[in-house]
């Protein structure tokens, strides 16, 4: 009994795959590739500028950005005020629009929720 299941196995594979390539649901790669390809050049891009940015303005990023805490919890994290981590994220998204070029992000790449921004 084991053994016709091993064999079942392969055999079912193969006739899904050849259904997929008859019916024409076989996606071309290669769009996926390139897209894969340029969002992990951006991605290096980013965290290079994020990087080049001055200690404070980067936490703030790293914490409302890419870490996801609202404004209140980095200003706690960070003991300051709220109105500072949102002063400081602005010029930090600032700072990296002028690095990065106009263009370079599409919307919601860069964050979500409180701290969602874009650069155009």
């Amino acid at each position: 009994m084991g053994v016709s299941v091993m064999e079942a196995g392969p055999q079912h594979s193969d006739a899904m795959l050849w259904q997929r390539v008859t019916r024409g649901d076989q996606a071309d790669h290669a769009d996926a590739v390139a897209d894969r390809l340029d969002g992990e050049r951006r991605g290096a891009e980013l965290r290079a500028a994020v990087e080049r940015l001055p200690r404070r303005e980067r936490e703030v990023i790293e914490l409302c950005v890419w870490g996801g805490l609202d404004h209140a919890s980095a200003a706690v994290a960070l003991g300051v005020r709220r109105g500072t981590i949102k002063s400081r994220l602005h010029r930090a998204r600032r700072r990296l629009a002028l690095q990065l070029g106009n263009g370079h992000f599409r919307d919601g790449e860069l964050g979500t929720g409180s701290a969602r921004w874009t650069i155009r």
